[in-house]
Parts: structure tokens; sequence; C-alpha cells
């Protein structure tokens, strides 16, 4: 999946169309991956139907098309559709056919632990340039919040505090080095190419 700080950076993006109160559109934006905090298993909270990790957007909106009102709803949709397209495009996009090789070189092929070990620590590489880059106020992560208000049950909305206190530790634990996989520009891409899909999804489409 998108690491929490691209899932940020699109949704700062969106909401130069939105424009929603954007705390509450960030902590929206990161709200599914609370199951991995709470040892939940994400296909609920990430709307999965098949065996793969893309999340079925039908099934989302045939259960709250129309009932997305606040800046949180819309935060928990824009990561839904930012998986949808991180898992659906080819990884080569992201990674490159070296990022592949290099993989492959190590023994790593088709095992999906030690890939995803690898891919985190590339995000942690480049957290530092995303949040400069995006301009992004985090202080949401660092201060007293409110529970937002919801239509979405897929998640305990009142265990948000946990989800919150580990994406703090994961911004002080940031650092600024090379990347094993994942290439910057690439991903920057990604997000800007990502947040205009969503935009013009959300001009097209009543929501």
């Amino acid at each position: 999946m998108a690491s929490a700080i691209i899932h940020i950076c699109v949704a700062k993006k969106v909401n130069e169309y939105l424009k929603m109160k954007e705390k509450e559109l960030f902590l929206g934006t990161i709200a599914p991956d609370i199951a991995k905090e709470i040892n939940k298993d994400k296909r609920e909270s990430h709307f999965i139907t098949t065996k793969d990790s893309i999340p079925n957007l039908d099934v989302f909106f045939s259960k709250y098309k129309g009932k997305l009102k606040t800046a949180f709803d819309y935060g928990y949709f824009i990561h839904l559709y930012t998986d949808k397209l991180w898992y659906s495009k080819l990884m080569t996009d992201l990674v490159g056919e070296d990022g592949f090789q290099l993989l492959e070189s190590q023994g790593v092929k088709n095992n999906k632990e030690v890939m995803r070990e690898i891919f985190y620590k590339d995000y942690t590489n480049m957290n530092i340039r995303l949040i400069d880059k995006y301009n992004l106020d985090l202080t949401l992560f660092y201060e007293e919040f409110e529970l937002p208000s919801t239509c979405i049950k897929e998640i305990p909305i009142k265990k948000l505090n946990i989800l919150i206190d580990k994406m703090g530790v994961i911004i002080a634990n940031s650092h600024n080095r090379r990347n094993k996989v994942l290439e910057y520009q690439k991903v920057v891409k990604f997000i800007d190419e990502t947040a205009k899909e969503i935009v013009t999804f959300l001009e097209n489409d009543s929501i």
C-alpha cells in the first residue's frame, strides 16, 4: 500500500479542489490503516473483496454514495482511491525494472514480507522530502484532536488516537537517505497524477 505520507500528499493536492478542513481530511486519509494497528484484517477497512489488495470502490459507493459529508469522509475515500491506483498500476511504473532486478538479485522475488520491509524503509527515507515538497502541516499528530463526525462504520473511530500516536513516531523517525527500490521522482509523479484523477472523478461523479 502507499505510505501514510503519500496518502496525505495526495489529500493535500485534492484539497486544492475540495477546500475542506485540512487536518480532518488528513486524518480521514490515514484512517483505513488503523486496522493493522489493532490487529484487524484490513479487508474490511479497505473494502477488499478479492485475493489482491485493491479496494473495491463499487462496494464502498454502494454503501456510502450520497452519504459522504465531512472532510474525514472524503479523506477516507481519497485513501481507498489512492490504494486502488497504487496496486492496479504496474509496479514497474514506480520502482522501475532496475528495482525489480535488485530485489531478485537479493533473493526476495515473490517474498512479500521482505519486499514489504524494503518498501517501508524506502517510505521512511523519502518522508522528509515529501513533507517539504508538499508543505505538509502535520501538527495534527502532535496536538489534541476531536473525534470526527463520519458515516463510515468500518473502523473504530474511538481508537484513532492509536494511529495518531503511531504517525507521530513515523514522522519523528523519518530521515533523508537514498532509497533502495522506490524512485522519488516516480512517487511524486504518482502523487500528482493520482490527485488529478481523483479531482476529475469528483468533478464528474456525485458521491
